[in-house]
């Protein structure tokens, strides 16, 4: 009899384990987020007027040259194509932007723009510009435009986009020969740090100004400059040192009532 009664506790006792070891919750999954290599970025059409202030400075030093740009303002990316005398013949619009991640914490944007050819060219040295606004949160390593539609049998509008990791080839100078106007230093394609001692020359009297940009257009510092009687003149620009050699150039603008008027600019390298 008492073996019977212990048999039936240890019966119990086991089967009371079996439902705690049952009851036990089973461990978290493990889950890997995958985030596409190539997505689409949502964009609309913006009006150069009303653009912030930096987009509209980019604008202005594109005006008339076929070239592309790009600004990066609070959560919004701005994108910029500019018509000059080969592509005035077109209308050109933003087909796709597309978000690329070809390795790991490095952002690439792939702009694609259209070509579509007019029935009447734009009148020569009209301004014109296509611009869109896309949501684009931090701003990306790289931007690349990729043009669609443009008559191969003539010479392809010519694009201008920021450098990622390598610099294009040096340019020359141009100085302004009509304006009389000349940058003697920094020479072409110089090397140059901050703070950048300036050396030039101009014939006309008025508001002047010089500025320091990229290549692709960003404003990096631009100061106003002293020529009320003409003649030689001696400056220097202080500016912050971007993280790696960058191409951009220097330009001696002068500023008319509220036009500006590009009188000289030399290519450089900033560091």
């Amino acid at each position: 009899m008492k073996k019977l009664l212990w048999a039936a506790v240890i019966l119990l006792l086991l089967g009371l384990c079996s439902c705690s070891a049952a009851k036990k919750p089973a461990p978290p999954e493990n889950r890997t987020i995958i985030v596409p290599e190539v997505s689409r970025v949502t964009f609309d059409s913006a009006d150069l007027k009303t653009a912030p202030k930096a987009v509209r400075d980019i604008a202005k030093l594109l005006e008339n040259q076929d070239s592309t740009s790009w600004a990066q303002v609070g959560d919004k990316a701005y994108f910029i194509v500019s018509s000059g005398e080969r592509s005035r013949g077109y209308d050109i619009t933003f087909d796709e932007i597309q978000q690329r991640l070809p390795e790991e914490n490095f952002v690439w944007i792939d702009a694609r723009l259209k070509y579509k050819k007019r029935a009447e060219p734009r009148k020569a040295g009209e301004p014109f510009y296509t611009l869109v606004r896309a949501d684009i949160a931090k701003a990306p390593n790289g931007v690349g435009f990729t043009i669609t539609g443009a008559d191969i049998s003539s010479p392809a509008p010519a694009v201008n986009t920021p450098p990622v990791k390598t610099a294009p080839a040096p340019l020359p100078s141009t100085q302004g020969s009509q304006s009389g106007a000349v940058l003697e230093q920094p020479t072409a394609n110089q090397e140059i740090t901050s703070p950048l001692k300036i050396k030039g020359t101009v014939k006309s009297t008025g508001q002047k100004r010089v500025r320091l940009s990229t290549r692709g257009g960003q404003i990096i510092k631009e100061e106003e400059l002293s020529t009320e009687s003409g003649g030689s003149f001696t400056t220097s620009l202080s500016y912050s040192s971007p993280e790696m050699a960058t191409p951009g150039e220097l330009a001696l603008i002068e500023i008319v009532g509220k036009e500006e008027k590009t009188l000289a600019r030399v290519p450089v390298v900033i560091k």
